[in-house]
């Protein structure tokens, strides 16, 4: 049976991503705790979406620099959820991406997998901008993650090339969400608010863009709806 590495953060893309991955693969989602103010919100999701999908989760906690370049343990740091007027720091540190990747890359050659599955979008990065949500991501770029895959290949043994699928990087939200609702993804069970807690804050990008786009749908967010229950 074919074998695939999934990064999972528990957000739409990458539960969209893997949905579209079920018949006669070997799912392995890699959630990457980096010290996210939303780590452990997404681990639970992750946590459920594995079980939904009978993948097998895979979490790694990467280490960080504190301010004084000075390393530390990787896990999740305390983070005050935001009022009306707040808003989460919204950037990944620099290089995580980077190192993310490098993660996939270690376990894709342990458990005997040739795709990398990233559900990544470029097009969602861009429209987040444009609509004042978050400055635009560098490392959401297709130049980033092509320059990633010339890297993954050629770290890879000559005999096993591994190769970076990314199906969603020009695909807006609003068709990742309507390939989700088609292929039946689990997206009540998602987590994409940037403040972790026991629900969305509803103020930070992650919220926003999300509600700015089952709206223009004229849906409901599913994941709101589970949270209220």
């Amino acid at each position: 049976m074919e074998r695939m590495v999934v990064l999972m953060s528990g957000g739409l893309n990458g539960v969209v991503a893997a949905s579209r991955m079920l018949a006669n693969v070997e799912l392995h989602f890699l959630h990457v705790d980096y010290g996210q103010a939303a780590a452990k919100s997404e681990r639970l999701a992750v946590a459920r979406i594995s079980t939904a999908l009978a993948g097998k989760l895979h979490v790694a906690d990467l280490p960080r620099f504190d301010r004084n370049g000075m390393p530390g343990p990787g896990g999740a740091v305390d983070a005050k959820r935001p009022t009306s007027n707040e808003r989460v720091l919204e950037t990944r540190p620099s290089g995580v991406m980077l190192a993310i990747l490098a993660l996939a890359q270690q376990l894709a050659a342990q458990v005997g997998a040739e795709d990398i599955v990233c559900g990544a979008s470029e097009a969602c990065s861009r429209s987040d901008a444009e609509a004042g949500f978050c400055s635009p991501a560098a490392d959401g770029r297709r130049a980033f993650f092509h320059a990633c895959s010339i890297a993954l290949e050629m770290g890879s043994p000559s005999a096993k090339r591994m190769s970076l699928e990314l199906p969603f990087i020009d695909v807006s939200r609003e068709d990742i969400i309507r390939t989700g609702l088609r292929l039946g993804a689990p997206l009540p069970m998602t987590w994409s608010c940037h403040a972790g807690g026991e629900a969305p804050c509803g103020s930070c990008a992650g919220c926003r863009s999300r509600a700015a786009a089952f709206e223009m749908l004229g849906l409901d967010d599913p994941a709101l709806a589970a949270a209220t229950r």
